[in-house]
């Protein structure tokens, strides 16, 4: 409330900003001859419309397995209803393990071994030369970040905790340093950078990688029941919530292209039905909760979110498809690391073996959620 009733103290002024930012990309589209900001959105990479649109359509028809983690998650914290804030509450009691810095670093160069030793061996670099920045310190920006420097090694920014999530953090933003490696080193300058669309693969493989490992080291059920938690809420923040938000972003240029006003009643009032569709009758959508779509930056870049979804989507195929096959898809996934930017992003992934263009991907990413709330289920059981 305190949060998102500062913003709704703004509301109008919020409004009116998005709106303006909203009209010029429609207008833009439109003198350059595009059908819609989508269109135009998409036409720098030729990605085809049917990729946002299958996105949407096929999460709003698989949206069961996420009203059931919800409806589980209600009935473990043993409430009557569900609120926003309780998708943060830990269903595991007790502490959570903490790991150093050192145990981190061992931790993700195993997980990545599936993807051959020169991969660990390159990734061992960024420890041993210091590409990373590692602690929170005075000044230091919150957050993690990696950058590539064609002609030098990439950088990665951190703030290490030692928390189980600051292990995913290390190794997704690792994913980030790698890709840029293999691209700066086998691509040419003008095709070495990558776009948005692919970025965000690398570092989820990493991640799924990460899951999979810890996932054959549990050693009590709480561990297990901790780790499936955390790649439920992983899916969940990543392909239904960003999916969400592409759905809200599209009905907002829609309005706009169709000349209808941009007031925030008629936000508000389409983001709760969203929230709506997606959440389930269980849900309570309170009224502060309306306003959320006002603090969402990636909305003033248009048609950004959706590509976090697809990315994960991407991911959990190719992690998977490594696991079970081995070096054949190692070896595809790796040219895909190497091809940075040098042909068009779904070109690009269908060499690594995803097909973006159909909705094959969303759907075993859908699944990968389904059978993951299924085995948490029965570790909650063993707990209970």
């Amino acid at each position: 409330n305190a949060l998102l009733g500062a913003y709704k103290q703004h509301i109008n002024t919020i409004t009116s900003t998005l709106a303006g930012n909203t009209r010029y990309h429609v207008l833009a589209a439109k003198s350059r001859g595009y059908a819609s900001s989508l269109e135009q959105a998409l036409a720098p990479y030729n990605i085809p419309l049917s990729v946002y649109d299958n996105l949407i359509s096929t999460l709003r028809q698989e949206l069961t397995p996420l009203q059931d983690y919800l409806d589980f998650r209600r009935q473990i914290l043993g409430y009557d209803n569900l609120h926003f804030y309780d998708l943060f509450v830990p269903l595991v009691k007790g502490k959570s393990r903490e790991y150093t810095f050192e145990e981190a670093k061992d931790i993700v160069l195993e997980a990545v071994a599936p993807l051959g030793a020169e991969y660990q061996k390159t990734m061992s670099r960024a420890f041993s030369e210091r590409w990373i920045d590692i602690y929170p310190n005075k000044g230091k920006g919150t957050g993690a970040y990696a950058t590539g420097v064609y002609g030098k090694h990439p950088y990665c920014l951190l703030n290490f905790s030692g928390t189980l999530d600051d292990l995913s953090t290390i190794i997704h933003e690792l994913g980030h340093a790698m890709h840029s490696f293999y691209s700066d080193s086998n691509q040419p300058f003008v095709n070495a950078a990558y776009c948005i669309f692919t970025a965000e693969v690398a570092s989820t493989v990493n991640e799924n990688l990460l899951f999979h490992y810890m996932l054959d080291k549990v050693k009590t059920p709480e561990e297990k029941a901790d780790l499936l938690c955390g790649h439920l809420d992983g899916i969940r923040s990543t392909l239904y919530r960003q999916g969400f938000f592409a759905d809200f972003e599209r009905y907002a240029h829609q309005l706009v292209e169709a000349d209808e006003p941009m007031v925030p009643q008629v936000l508000c009032e389409a983001y709760a039905k969203l929230y709506e569709l997606y959440h389930g009758p269980d849900f309570v959508v309170d009224d502060a909760l309306t306003y959320e779509w006002s603090r969402i930056p990636h909305f003033y870049r248009p048609f950004y979110v959706y590509q976090y979804a697809t990315g994960i989507s991407a991911a959990i195929c190719l992690a998977r498809g490594m696991l079970k096959e081995g070096e054949p898809k190692v070896k595809d996934y790796l040219n895909f690391l190497k091809s940075g930017g040098s042909n068009d992003p779904i070109e690009l992934l269908k060499g690594a073996g995803v097909d973006l263009s159909t909705t094959a991907p969303i759907i075993a990413a859908v699944d990968d959620f389904r059978e993951t709330l299924a085995e948490l289920k029965k570790v909650m059981k063993d707990i209970h």
